[in-house]
């Protein structure tokens, strides 16, 4: 039975508790028990809150039998990226600089998740402050890739509960989430423009990758949407302006971990001034790649350099939003592959920070201009066995139409295949 229960989907399971099939504290002790047996080998969490997790669990079973409502995700366990702040548990976002440190404070996708009674197992691992792509920038040590794969229905009702303005972010966009969980269960394409963006699709593309992209764009046309070639011409300058932008804007974030306030201190023996308390503290806090980026940023930001540099990708970045503007007057969504190649081996390209980066080369586009975007299995590559991500990006406000268009691949790959591709992942058996 526990294994059955960490195989359901997060649909399924809201929908279990709801009707008193099984409890949520049944689901929880499955899926805590299920990460004691795989993830010690793996090390995708950093801290597992089993009591946490049972209490929440057991508030959800108790308002089901006092007759309240419960939400579409109430009872649904979660791992949360160790980048959210949690009151109740640890956040290191992957650096030793945080190693230990318990925020006074949930951040308000924790808070919204919490009041939609998901019960939060703990939090996984990352690389440090995100920078990076295998969690081998991680203080903790690298994740092992068993490869698991999501539902694009359970992303959208993770989505729906998620998302919304945040009044502690002045940044945030003050509109109504568009419809995204009834967008994933209609699953229709028929009638839509889907634009292939040709910059992802040539030099660079592992072979393998580009075959199950060819066919999930097959599957699309077949089921009704119209697809074309979309140029996005300035795509390919993406990564350079990111690699400008991202390491200028650590360089000024990241001086907040200064030993003084929060966090990790070195050296505060009585001895030695704040300066020097500093330094020590950022040398043994911070990991190599972060110091390379911000060492990066800072030189990109300095005197004489602003806009040669980091002037120059913000106007390329600028480029970038045009070329989504143009696209989407043409067509509802994009597409592409989500990554060159499948995962590459721990320590392939550790020692080569620009091989690594270029793993973020077909995301980056929607990260500089702030869009959506959704990755969806399509296939496993037939050289390694590797699952194939098929990117969707859709509008500024209109996220709603890359759930339709995943779910729709989705159901359609799955019903060619007779099966989930799930069930291929062998490092879950």
């Amino acid at each position: 039975m526990d294994t059955e229960l960490t195989r359901l989907t997060a649909a399924e399971i809201a929908a279990a508790i709801r009707d008193g099939e099984v409890s949520a504290a049944e689901v929880t002790d499955a899926h805590l028990a299920r990460i004691a047996e795989v993830d010690p080998p793996i090390h995708a969490f950093v801290h597992v809150a089993a009591d946490l997790a049972r209490a929440a669990a057991s508030a959800v079973d108790q308002r089901r039998a006092a007759g309240g409502d419960l939400g579409p995700l109430a009872g649904v366990p979660l791992a949360l990226k160790d980048v959210f702040t949690t009151i109740d548990m640890p956040t290191t976002c992957g650096s030793a600089i945080l190693d230990g440190w318990c925020p006074p404070y949930d951040a308000t996708i924790t808070r919204r998740l919490r009041d939609a009674g998901v019960v939060i197992l703990g939090k996984t691992n990352m690389d440090e402050f995100a920078m990076g792509s295998s969690t081998e920038n991680s203080a903790f040590g690298p994740s092992h890739n068993p490869w698991d794969l999501g539902r694009v229905l359970d992303a959208a009702l993770l989505h729906e509960v998620m998302s919304g303005h945040d009044p502690c972010d002045a940044t945030s966009i003050d509109a109504p989430v568009p419809p995204v969980v009834a967008a994933a269960r209609q699953a229709d394409v028929s009638g839509m423009t889907i634009g292939v963006v040709p910059e992802f699709t040539g030099e660079g593309i592992q072979r393998g990758v580009l075959a199950k992209f060819n066919e999930a764009v097959e599957v699309l046309e077949s089921l009704g949407a119209k697809v074309t070639e979309v140029p996005c011409p300035h795509f390919s300058y993406a990564l350079p302006a990111y690699y400008l932008i991202a390491p200028s804007e650590a360089s000024s974030n990241l001086a907040r971990f200064d030993a003084m306030r929060y966090g990790l201190r070195v050296g505060d023996d009585g001895t030695r001034s704040a300066e020097e308390v500093m330094a020590l503290t950022r040398e043994q806090g911070f990991g190599a790649e972060v110091k390379r980026r911000i060492m990066l940023g800072t030189y990109a930001l300095s005197s004489g350099y602003y806009d040669a540099y980091y002037g120059k990708a913000q106007q390329v970045r600028t480029l970038i939003i045009r070329d989504f503007e143009a696209a989407f007057e043409r067509v509802d969504v994009l597409i592409s592959p989500a990554t060159p190649t499948t995962a590459f081996p721990l320590g392939e390209r550790v020692d080569d920070p620009m091989a690594m980066y270029l793993a973020d080369l077909c995301t980056i586009p929607s990260d500089l201009a702030g869009n959506a975007a959704l990755s969806v299995p399509c296939g496993l590559a037939p050289e390694d066995g590797l699952p194939v991500g098929l990117q969707i990006m859709a509008p500024v406000l209109a996220d709603d139409r890359m759930y339709r268009v995943g779910a729709a691949v989705e159901a359609a790959l799955d019903a060619r295949r007779g099966y989930p591709l799930l069930n291929d992942a062998k490092g879950l058996a």
